[in-house]
């Protein structure tokens, strides 16, 4: 985290440690979470997700593009903050992962790929399932844990939602990996050839 530095993240304000134990400081940031909107106003508007998808393809791409990659496992409404002027931020990196070893069955039930519940390797892939997950909850205020075998349609809940949109979202939350976007680049061109209404 601490090498980290992009403006979608809190800042590192101090690190301290004390009896053995490392405590980082972060900035303090005002706003609330995607998820404490959902319950106040109920499902968002398509421009607003796909604006808010489009910034987090951003943030998600620049992790998964260090070195070595950073796979943030924890992709969800409640963990993205919007702030007073708009700007969105990513918080808790509690389940960030580094590398290519094998990685803990970390994530939040509902949000987390298949292969994470499975306790397999998680890549951008990973990410990218958590993110389709979070703009079905944000389009259509469905819990993810209420969705019956993975089928996460769009459509299914309303259909006043785009086909187009719900088309990028199944393809984001497709079960095996390698039917899903394989980079967040990807899936940005396909949100942005939406809100621009080209042809997908």
């Amino acid at each position: 985290m601490m090498r980290l530095n992009y403006p979608y993240f809190p800042s590192v304000e101090e690190v301290v440690e004390k009896e053995e134990a490392l405590y980082i400081v972060m900035e303090y940031l005002e706003g609330e979470t995607l998820e404490q909107i959902l319950k106040r106003s109920g499902p968002q508007s398509q421009a607003d997700v796909v604006r808010w998808a489009r910034d987090m393809c951003l943030v998600l791409g620049y992790l998964h593009n260090c070195r070595p990659p950073v796979i943030y496992r924890d992709m969800k409404p409640g963990n993205i903050m919007l702030q007073p002027g708009g700007n969105l931020r990513l918080i808790d990196f509690g389940a960030v992962f580094t590398g290519d070893g094998d990685t803990p069955n970390l994530g939040t039930r509902g949000y987390a790929a298949p292969e994470q519940l499975a306790g397999e390797q998680a890549d951008a892939r990973t990410d990218i399932y958590g993110l389709g997950v979070t703009m079905y909850h944000l389009l259509t205020g469905q819990e993810p844990g209420q969705v019956r075998d993975g089928a996460f349609q769009l459509r299914g809940c309303s259909r006043r939602l785009s086909r187009k949109l719900d088309r990028i979202v199944r393809r984001c939350t497709r079960p095996n990996p390698d039917q899903r976007y394989p980079s967040c680049e990807d899936l940005r061109k396909d949100l942005e050839n939406f809100a621009n209404r080209k042809k997908l």
